[in-house]
């Protein structure tokens, strides 16, 4: 959760996406873009661009709907941010009380200096014709096994370091939709 805005900010809950995330849920910009690659990669100190992706609501509320936003630079939770884009009105991720996007990028487990580090996030896909959800997490899994071993750092998020394992959910039941 940040705020947003200078005089009258408001609380917002945002998320932090890949680029990618739209192409899965075959999502198209209201106004603007969408991202792209390379605001999900980092840029000097930052983990990615200093982007942001509206919902069609904070649109509205906070910026009354002009086009102009779009292009715009805002403040969000202390950080400039430029707005590239608003979602439809109909757009709704991860939940409703998501009130904006940016964009990350999954890191790398081995970090500065050599360091290893373990990242915890979700991931979503669109499978193609004829895989199975199975089929899915089985080379997920196998993929996964085949990273860095994130050693000391596995241990002291997960009590060990055993071997990988990736599991499926459809998102139907994920979300708690029928």
């Amino acid at each position: 959760t940040a705020s947003i805005g200078g005089g009258d900010s408001a609380r917002l809950r945002t998320a932090s996406v890949t680029p990618s995330l739209f192409a899965v849920l075959k999502a198209r910009p209201f106004r603007g873009r969408l991202f792209v690659d390379d605001d999900g990669r980092p840029v000097g100190n930052f983990a990615s661009a200093d982007v942001i992706i509206l919902s069609y609501g904070l649109w509205q509320e906070q910026f009354g709907g002009r086009d102009a936003a779009v292009g715009s630079v805002t403040q969000v939770g202390g950080k400039s941010l430029t707005v590239v884009g608003v979602m439809p009105p109909d757009f709704v991720f991860p939940d409703r009380e998501t009130r904006a996007c940016t964009p990350w990028a999954v890191p790398s487990v081995i970090g500065d200096q050599g360091v290893h580090r373990v990242t915890i996030f979700s991931a979503m896909a669109r499978l193609r014709s004829g895989v199975t959800p199975a089929q899915a997490a089985a080379e997920g899994t196998s993929r996964a096994r085949s990273a860095p071993d994130p050693g000391l750092a596995a241990v002291a998020m997960f009590g060990g370091n055993g071997p990988a394992e990736i599991t499926e959910v459809p998102r139907r039941s994920a979300d708690g939709a029928t």
